[in-house]
């Protein structure tokens, strides 16, 4: 794993735990992956547009889905048993915001794609301390 990596994967889990903050107290975590997808698909449209968005995430699904078979319930997680192992659901979603900084980072660079990831969900970090938050979209 180069350095490229594992920032992705940082950012990643940083996302997911964000969002599960953000939520409700003792949610599932299939309402925990709608909070993701929503703020992600809120702030990436800014950035890529509808259509490149949606290619942008139809792909990464695809490509994620064949090692999280969790994924085949998108974009329904909310709609998932509760008692589905949440350790299942949050490693598939970090597996797909990953692949989305890497598909990202094919057309505009590392460090771009990553950010632009960042600043999508930057809303979910709003109430979080003032360093975790910094810390979290920097």
């Amino acid at each position: 794993m180069n350095a490229d990596d594992a920032r992705a994967l940082i950012v990643a889990h940083r996302v997911w735990h964000a969002a599960a903050r953000a939520a409700s107290p003792g949610q599932p975590a299939g309402k925990t992956a709608d909070v993701v997808l929503t703020a992600l698909e809120s702030g990436l449209r800014r950035w890529v547009g509808a259509e490149g968005y949606a290619a942008l995430l139809n792909r990464c699904v695809s490509d994620t889905q064949q090692r999280h078979p969790v994924l085949q319930a998108f974009p329904e997680f909310a709609e998932l048993d509760p008692d589905l192992a949440p350790d299942a659901l949050h490693a598939a979603v970090v597996a797909l915001l990953e692949c989305m900084m890497h598909e990202l980072s094919e057309v505009v660079g590392w460090e771009l794609g990553i950010r632009l990831l960042e600043l999508s969900v930057a809303p979910l970090f709003r109430g979080l301390p003032s360093a975790e938050s910094q810390e979290a979209v920097s």
